[in-house]
């Protein structure tokens, strides 16, 4: 009876001395992960130091009051808006990648990854030399298996079973953001998707009178300050870059 209980003690004590081993190599694995990617975003953010970053409010601008010119406000130039055109965009997500020194973290205390995903306004039927996408907006969700952004649907909110609150909140805020980049370029709301492949909660549609860039642009008059377009709020952004 006695060499049994040795046996089990002696057992036990090596399970627990293996398990202890596993957990402190899981966290130094995820901390030192962590430390080489600050490492390697510490250098990349120096050599592009003193670099413009993209310009996000780059086609910011305002209708006149009867809505037959666009004036953009970067360049403070007029262009015809077409009477009898409408293009229109919609939303759709894409997966790009993870946020590895999110994930880093995350793993560290037993979540998902961190994955990356994208909401890019694609319009319908660009112009020649015009790109497929209107706006585009990054965001992180947690990685569940057999989890989707379906499973993010505000109307799911009430009866969601998994627990899914801040993924939800970082995809709403990220439809938000992308709603108000939109608006500021022209957009308006047109409903939700046509395309039959893209019927998703955050598909949402719209529309806006084609603005003629081809014809010549006009220099709004500087000292008329009805012509000038109206002050827009820039929106913050709070996204991490790696």
């Amino acid at each position: 009876m006695g060499d049994f209980i040795m046996g089990y003690l002696i057992g036990r004590t090596i399970r627990l001395t293996f398990r202890l081993a596993g957990f402190l190599f899981r966290i130094a694995w995820w901390l030192g992960v962590f430390v080489l990617l600050s490492i390697g975003a510490g250098a990349m953010a120096l050599i592009k130091l003193g670099q413009a970053k993209p310009d996000e409010t780059q086609g910011f601008g305002v209708y006149s009051p009867d809505r037959t010119v666009w004036r953009d406000r970067k360049t403070n130039l007029s262009y015809p808006v077409s009477d009898t055109e409408t293009e229109y965009c919609e939303v759709h997500a894409t997966q790009d990648g993870q946020y590895w020194r999110r994930t880093a973290i995350s793993r560290l205390v037993r979540m998902g990854a961190i994955v990356r995903y994208r909401f890019n306004a694609v319009i319908d039927h660009p112009d020649e030399g015009q790109s497929n996408i209107a706006a585009t907006v990054d965001f992180p969700q947690e990685a569940r298996v057999n989890i989707t952004l379906d499973h993010v649907d505000p109307a799911l909110a009430a009866s969601d079973p998994y627990g899914l609150n801040q993924n939800r909140e970082l995809a709403t805020s990220a439809l938000d953001h992308l709603d108000w980049l939109l608006t500021n370029r022209g957009w308006q709301a047109a409903g939700l998707a046509r395309d039959t492949s893209n019927e998703h909660w955050y598909a949402k549609r719209y529309s806006r009178p084609l603005i003629l860039r081809d014809e010549p642009a006009n220099s709004l008059a500087a000292t008329d300050a009805s012509a000038r377009p109206t002050e827009l709020r820039l929106a913050p952004i709070n996204e991490e870059s790696a």
